[in-house]
């Protein structure tokens, strides 16, 4: 029999009482099951080279995409991958920020004003030199969603920048090197406003993976094929990965490409044992995004994935420990 080990996890709720009454007399009430019980399968042995992922730079802890964040995500040992992504600027340079434009939810202008909502397409960083950028400031806010986030002001970072930090914390530390799984933020509707087109983004990319000697530690990831096709068109042995929704429909989405990308990345929900093997039968991996709820990580890990991106990659190792070594 195989063991296993429930964890729950129930939060408290000021609701007045804890059991409905039932108008029956002399019946002792059930106590309340807790709202978050799962399993976990202590003897599943999850696969050598699992890759964990640190999302945005693990943005449950500091800011997303921030040299800040940093030495919170790389002092977990366990992460192997911090996942980022990058837009271009007016002059080319290659920028690490989710939005092509300046976020209202994170953002304020030079003055120190917010940024707004109604602001943000006027902002776009494709229209911006990085001289400009660098005056705004973001990650200063608390974000309702992270509410243990350590926060602080920074400019959007460059690529540039954000490698020579991680190689400068990993020689300070005796930390290996980490792997970049870097998102290229594409989309057809967004050519040549938002961002330059697929070839010359794709170039543009590589161009600083290439001067910072880090090729073989590089991962590129999209949910537009037609930036895929372009690295792979430049360099066909940098891994690629395939990003997707929670459709998870692997067979239609490896369609889209003229190859087999190393690497299928759709959203957790729509992640099972079934779709792994299906992924794996066809000589690629299964690393989800963005996993951090404890249920589904333990459902994703159980699925037979090779790895997870979260925001809170703690968390991941927590759990991960549960199992067989």
């Amino acid at each position: 029999m195989k063991h296993r080990h429930t964890f729950s996890y129930i939060l408290p709720l000021l609701i007045g009482g804890l059991f409905a009454c039932s108008g029956k007399k002399n019946e002792t009430p059930e106590p309340e099951k807790p709202a978050n019980v799962f399993s976990v399968n202590s003897n599943y042995k999850i696969p050598a080279g699992f890759d964990l992922q640190g999302h945005r730079i693990a943005r449950g802890l500091a800011p997303e995409n921030s040299l800040f964040a940093i030495p919170f995500a790389l002092a977990i040992p366990e992460l192997t991958t911090l996942e980022m992504d990058v837009c271009i600027t007016k002059d080319k340079k290659v920028i690490v920020s989710h939005e092509p434009w300046m976020s209202s939810e994170n953002c304020d202008h030079p003055n120190d004003d917010r940024v707004m909502a109604y602001e943000e397409e006027k902002i776009r960083l494709y229209d911006m030199t990085y001289e400009t950028i660098r005056t705004y400031r973001c990650g200063g806010h608390l974000q309702p969603a992270f509410m243990k986030q350590r926060i602080k002001y920074e400019p959007k970072p460059l690529l540039d920048s954000m490698i020579i930090a991680v190689k400068k914390y990993c020689e300070s530390n005796d930390r290996p090197m980490p792997r970049f799984s870097i998102e290229i933020k594409s989309d057809e509707e967004w050519d040549n406003f938002y961002t330059p087109v697929p070839n010359e983004f794709a170039r543009l990319v590589l161009d600083v993976i290439t001067r910072h000697d880090i090729l073989d530690k590089v991962l590129i990831q999209s949910f537009d094929p037609r930036s895929l096709e372009a690295v792979h068109r430049i360099n066909p042995d940098i891994p690629l990965a395939l990003l997707s929704n929670s459709r998870a429909d692997w067979e239609a989405d490896r369609k889209k490409l003229s190859f087999t990308p190393a690497v299928y990345s759709p959203e957790f929900k729509g992640v099972n044992a079934k779709l792994a093997e299906a992924v794996h039968a066809s000589g690629a991996k299964l690393i989800p995004y963005t996993v951090n709820d404890s249920l589904a990580i333990v459902k994703v890990i159980e699925s037979g994935s090779d790895g997870i991106i979260s925001d809170y990659p703690n968390t991941v190792v927590d759990i991960m420990k549960l199992y067989k070594k």
